[in-house]
C-alpha cells in the first residue's frame, strides 16, 4: 500500500520527472538515503512500473491516441 509521503514522492516526479533524487529529498525534507529506500519500495511493490517517458503522439504523427486500463472485478476468466 501506498501511504501519504510516497505519494508525495510520486506527484513531485510526476509533476517533474527529471528531478535528482538528492533535488527531491531536499524538497521532501529527508535523507536522501530514505528518499532512495522510498523509490526502491516502490519499484519492488510495482506501485511503480516504469521510468518510461511520456510521449506526444502528434509528433510520432499519431493525430488521436486512445488507451485503456480495465480490471475484470471477476478475475481471469477460462
Amino acid at each position: 500500500m501506498v501511504d501519504a509521503f510516497d505519494a508525495r514522492i510520486v506527484k513531485l516526479y510526476t509533476q517533474e520527472p527529471r528531478t535528482s533524487v538528492l533535488e527531491e529529498s531536499r524538497q521532501l525534507g529527508v535523507a536522501r538515503a530514505t528518499q532512495v529506500s522510498r523509490l526502491e519500495k516502490l519499484q519492488a511493490s510495482g506501485a511503480i512500473r516504469s521510468w518510461a517517458p511520456t510521449l506526444e503522439p502528434v509528433n510520432f504523427g499519431y493525430p488521436v491516441l486512445s488507451v485503456l486500463f480495465s480490471d475484470d472485478p471477476a478475475g481471469p476468466r477460462a
